[in-house]
């Protein structure tokens, strides 16, 4: 199984993971391979993806929450949450006249490193935790609001709000999710008149920048690229996992 794709440099020996849910990836190729070869076993899209959200924890000593595996099984945009401690996805639109490029921080971030350190420090700190947890749960609502009313402004509007309170999070839990080079990329996006957010957990990996004038976005790459900080060409996959049969 080849993920060289999904690395930075992959075919180098010092190659670094992009953060593009390699691991995720891999396991929804892998069982569903299996699932293909074992006769196509009656499952329903929801008891699949929960049966592939544990799986993933699993080799995660039960941390992730499963988004990166609902997006590689279903593709596109969607809509993702755990209620019940079962996780759910539906597919989803972006707003119309939204733009996006998403960019190379130019370090990798082991995000269950994070998850660790960040339930440690929640532990000691669950009053702090829950209220940050319940705000940027509050914003992802509204996100989502957005979505469904194809609001551009409002969505921009609750990413923004939202990378604020990530990053606040990472103050207060003394974990660098907003690293200097998403420090840098913000101030760019903020020059440029776009909303930046690290994108997963934060502390490296990738960032995205949005807005809704393409002037904006083709300025903030060229001086992001200028800084260093290469944007990939690459773009949210209408399709998920599928099958080909090569014999």
């Amino acid at each position: 199984m080849d993920s060289t794709n999904l690395y930075h440099d992959g075919d180098s020996p010092n190659s670094r993971k992009l953060g593009l849910g390699s691991s995720a990836a891999l396991t929804v190729a892998l069982a569903h391979g299996l699932r293909e070869y074992a006769g196509h076993a009656q499952l329903t899209a929801k008891q699949w993806l929960s049966i592939l959200v544990y799986a993933h924890r699993a080799f995660q000593a039960g941390l992730g929450s499963g988004v990166d595996i609902a997006a590689s099984l279903y593709g596109g945009a969607i809509e993702y949450q755990i209620r019940d401690a079962q996780p759910a996805a539906r597919p989803a639109v972006l707003p119309s006249g939204l733009n996006y490029r998403i960019i190379w921080s130019g370090q990798s971030a082991s995000t269950p490193g994070l998850l660790r350190k960040l339930n440690s420090w929640r532990v000691k700190n669950s009053m702090s935790y829950n209220k940050l947890m319940d705000k940027m749960g509050q914003i992802s609502a509204e996100a989502l609001l957005a979505v469904r009313d194809d609001d551009s402004e409002r969505f921009l509007d609750a990413v923004k709000r939202y990378a604020r309170n990530l990053d606040a999070l990472g103050q207060r839990a003394e974990l660098d999710l907003f690293s200097r080079p998403h420090r840098e990329l913000s101030a760019l996006a903020i020059e440029t008149g776009l909303v930046y957010k690290p994108c997963g957990a934060g502390g490296g990996d990738l960032g995205v920048a949005m807005g809704t004038g393409g002037n904006g976005i083709n300025r903030f790459v060229d001086l992001a690229e200028k800084s260093g900080y290469p944007a990939l060409d690459i773009f949210i996959d209408p399709e998920g996992v599928r099958t080909i049969r090569s014999i």
